[in-house]
């Protein structure tokens, strides 16, 4: 009968630890060793001898310095990190002395662990899992966390674990050591039954009498095998072929590693809240400053709006104060008039008079104008008439009241056709503007009178100097020309610089940049305060990582991949971020409320909402990616040892 080859095998195989410039410390010394499917070995020695050391390197936990680790004929060394993943998801199972149960979850879901790397379906999971802890009499303990399992149920519970997905390969280390008897007793025989049935046991003692429940006992000291006894034949076992390697079996379940993240989070209640407060803080201000931005954007393009883009203004006075001012008369208005690309000219005079009702006294701004100012301007008209032509030629006493000082002067609202007094003089309202909101270049419309422009100058203002000229141009596409035209026009006619000429586009542009970079220094204010919320998420997820190197440990030795870590507290960050995200933008909305209720502009669209949550995301996949990468590239075996 051939023999056949070995499961395991181990050729000069030794492992060191250290630098060159601080010297190495041998742990394994030239270890050649063959072990065979269905074997129960025991690695036995004492404290420091290598047998701990050499269990990660047959478990694929570890890798060795020197020499050649075969496993079914492959040579481990050449494997890829999916690979050893899969070797100890698929064949290999892990029993510690410290149980190493990943706290705040149950039983159960401690032995499903390693199917969920499988990608094993959920219904499957709980009816293995079940099973096994059935068979292990733990039936009555399905629900229990770690910390409410005694040290023996706890073992039995790894147990279950490392078996969930096969386990053809047991590792053993220490088994009994956390244990009373009793309990250690039934934890041997169950490995004895294990091995009985074909399974490959490895167990790692210091124990002789541990040591000696195993048919072959390997005896290691100072990293090198002193040893090698066979005490019984082992059960049949078939050869391992290398299916495992073909395939990683199935995609890791992620939508378990998320409830797990979520579970995750919620454990440490007080610590995600405050973290999440740190996003939550971030996002409400980002769409709080950009609300306000926006709100005062589209209260300033309202009050420019008004102004007129086509229209400019011309006053008597030049920005050069060494220049007189000068004067604008009408034969400068006729002139103006007949100029091809203008399509309005609104000469204006201001002055102040005693508005006078009955009893009521109000002492209010006086414009007179032409019957063009209204649709020049984009005067809105609340009721009645504005000047008339022929209120114009005649000179009449009649006038168009702003919409306060026709509140103010008739509550009753019947301001048309009813007679007010101006400085004394008798005239008769035709007119009363709308609301205008504000003040544009004329003033605040709201609180002035409005009279035909001869009638106020001679009978109210007492002066005929015109203040301002409104020129209108035929299109936005020729205001630059126009302004030109004007400036030239008056220039000859005026033979010096007597004048200034307002643009209303350029002021517009002007506001609209203001503007913008107040809404940029307001959004950069916010991404601060989401900055520092960041930087929030990155420390607690570092902390998070060192915490929970041991079950980073864990989690790598049934299975895990790397980019299954690093999924994990990846969305660990991220469902922090986006829980602090949806609390910001409810504070958000909120905040922007009461500002608004004070009377402040605040405008909340789509835009910044969406803005906010997307950097709700960013922010946790930015600030979690470093922890989580970390998390990732964990060493196995050091992350066991982690205290």
């Amino acid at each position: 009968m051939v023999n056949p080859p070995p499961l395991i095998t181990l050729s000069g195989v030794s492992k060191q630890y250290g630098h060159e410039a601080q010297g190495y410390v041998s742990v394994l010394q030239d270890i050649n060793l063959t072990i065979h499917a269905g074997e129960f070995v025991a690695l036995v020695g004492p404290s420091g001898s290598g047998k701990s050391t050499l269990m990660h390197i047959l478990g694929a936990l570890d890798h060795a310095t020197q020499g050649v680790y075969r496993f079914a004929g492959q040579d481990v060394s050449q494997l890829s990190a999916d690979q050893l993943s899969q070797l100890r998801r698929t064949v290999f199972g892990f029993v510690f002395q410290r149980y190493f149960l990943i706290p705040g979850i149950s039983a159960q879901e401690n032995v499903e662990l390693p199917t969920v790397y499988a990608g094993l379906e959920k219904r499957l999971r709980h009816d293995h899992a079940q099973a096994l802890l059935g068979q292990l009499s733990l039936s009555d303990r399905f629900d229990y966390k770690p910390e409410q399992l005694s040290g023996g149920q706890q073992q039995r519970v790894s147990i279950a674990r490392a078996l969930i997905n096969g386990g053809d390969v047991l590792f053993a280390d220490e088994p009994t050591g956390a244990l009373d008897s009793v309990n250690g007793e039934s934890v041997l025989v169950l490995l004895e039954t294990l091995a009985a049935s074909g399974r490959t046991v490895i167990l790692v003692t210091h124990n002789p009498d541990v040591a000696n429940r195993a048919r072959r006992v390997i005896e290691l000291r100072d990293g090198r095998i002193v040893s090698d006894t066979v005490r019984a034949a082992s059960a049949p076992a078939e050869t391992m072929n290398t299916h495992w390697l073909v395939a990683s079996g199935g995609k890791t379940d992620r939508y378990a590693l998320l409830r797990q993240a979520w579970r995750t989070l919620l454990f440490s209640p007080l610590r995600s809240a405050l973290t999440l407060l740190g996003i939550a803080i971030g996002i409400a201000s980002i769409l709080v400053m950009l609300g306000i931005g926006e709100g005062a954007r589209q209260e300033m393009s309202k009050t420019l709006s008004r102004l007129g883009s086509t229209l400019m203004t011309v006053i008597p006075q030049s920005i050069d104060a060494d220049v007189a001012a000068g004067r604008i008369t009408d034969a400068d208005i006729e002139a103006l008039k007949q100029l091809p690309d203008i399509d309005a000219v609104v000469p204006m005079l201001t002055g102040q008079a005693t508005v006078r009702q009955g009893t009521f006294n109000l002492k209010s701004a006086v414009i007179a104008t032409t019957a063009e100012a209204m649709v020049v301007n984009n005067w809105g008209l609340g009721a009645g008439t504005f000047i008339m032509p022929l209120h114009e030629y005649a000179n009449m006493s009649v006038t168009v009241l702003g919409a306060e000082v026709a509140q103010r002067s008739f509550p009753s609202g019947n301001a048309v056709g009813s007679d007010i007094l101006l400085n004394n003089i008798p005239f008769t309202v035709v007119g009363v503007l709308a609301p205008q909101g504000g003040a544009d270049m004329n003033g605040n419309l709201d609180q002035a009178v409005i009279v035909p422009f001869g009638t106020g100058s001679l009978r109210v203002i007492g002066r005929q100097n015109i203040d301002s000229v409104t020129v209108k141009a035929r299109s936005l596409q020729t205001v630059r020309r126009v302004e030109s035209e004007v400036n030239d026009l008056l220039s000859a006619r005026h033979q010096r610089p007597d004048f200034t000429i307002i643009n209303r586009a350029a002021i517009l542009r002007s506001q609209e940049e203001s503007m913008d970079i107040m809404t940029a220094m307001l959004g950069s204010i916010a991404a601060i305060s989401l900055l520092v919320g960041g930087i929030g998420v990155m420390n607690v997820m570092l902390m998070s990582v060192a915490e929970r190197t041991r079950e980073i440990g864990i989690r790598l030795a049934v299975g895990a991949r790397q980019q299954d870590i690093q999924f994990q507290f990846l969305w660990e960050a991220v469902i922090l971020a986006l829980s602090g995200g949806v609390v910001g933008l409810l504070a958000g909305y909120f905040l922007a409320h009461v500002v608004h209720t004070f009377g402040k502009p605040v405008a909340l669209g789509f835009f910044p909402a969406l803005l906010s949550f997307c950097s709700a995301i960013v922010t946790g996949l930015l600030f979690g990616y470093l922890p989580a990468r970390k998390a990732a590239r964990l060493d196995p075996v050091m992350a066991l040892n982690q205290e």
